[in-house]
């Protein structure tokens, strides 16, 4: 415990003699009734940790550090973040035509295999119809049916 038999006020040093002040100085339990108010916390509520954060409602315009593109975890994901991901996105598919019979009745005869973009897709409007290409999974050479999407994962399809 502190010396309590001096104490210094603006530069001056008073001893104190009487025991009932050096009581009522190291009293910590509010002898005077200070109210929170009375020291600027009158808007303050009193509350614990294990209860101060529980559905918190945030007001304003909160931020939050921005993870690194890719993070994968519970932590919060701002709109930097976000917009971040969706920015990397590979480009999406894009429709080319049909692959269908070589009299015309589709927009081509068969798969290209040059000037393909990563992306392309085609619907397959003839039965049973050979393309020139496998499965990406297992190498199988594809026989298309007719409704079949082909998407095109590679700029050389093979």
């Amino acid at each position: 415990m502190a010396d309590l038999s001096k104490i210094k006020l603006n530069g001056k040093t008073y001893n104190i003699k009487d025991s009932t002040a050096r009581t009522h100085i190291s009293n910590t339990s509010n002898p005077h009734s200070v109210t929170k108010a009375q020291v600027g916390l009158g808007n303050v509520t009193n509350e614990s940790k294990a209860t101060m954060f529980t559905n918190a409602a945030l007001t304003g315009t909160p931020t939050a550090p921005t993870a690194s593109a890719g993070t994968n975890s519970t932590q919060i994901a701002t709109t930097a973040f976000v917009k971040t991901a969706i920015d990397n996105i590979p480009d999406p598919m894009v429709f080319k035509g049909t692959i269908g019979k070589a009299n015309g009745s589709g927009t081509v005869a068969t798969l290209p295999t040059s000037n393909v973009t990563i992306g392309d897709t085609y619907k397959i409007i003839e039965e049973n119809k050979s393309i020139a290409a496998k499965n990406s999974d297992t190498g199988v050479a594809v026989t298309a049916k007719i409704g079949d999407t082909i998407i095109a994962t590679a700029t050389t399809p093979k």
